[in-house]
């Protein structure tokens, strides 16, 4: 009877691990200065954007602590559905404040 008990609360235990997932957080270097980090959104991400957003500001500060700027080079985002939460991956550049390739990538207004 004990060990019943013992199986049934590790069983849960791992389902309740699972349901609080928040897929494979991290900056993976993907090439020379190039970085992707992925994510899923939180319970309450409905859109992918929202997720793309707090990804950006995490390339933002890995790259301030190289000493680097963070330069977007693609990104893709999947609003939450039925039994999925929201989801995005960026790819960025972190690169020297003085490297010609951030100032070619600044917008003009």
């Amino acid at each position: 009877m004990r060990i019943l008990a013992l199986l049934l609360l590790l069983g849960v235990g791992l389902l309740a691990s699972g349901c609080y997932t928040t897929g494979t957080d991290g900056v993976a270097q993907i090439g020379p200065d190039t970085y992707m980090i992925g994510s899923l959104g939180k319970f309450t991400d409905f859109s992918g954007s929202a997720v793309k957003a707090r990804l950006y500001k995490q390339a933002e500060e890995f790259c301030k602590a190289k000493g680097g700027v963070m330069v977007p080079v693609n990104s893709t985002a999947k609003d939450s559905g039925m039994g999925t939460y929201a989801s995005a991956e960026i790819q960025f550049m972190c690169l020297p404040p003085d490297d010609p390739r951030v100032k070619a990538a600044k917008p003009t207004l």
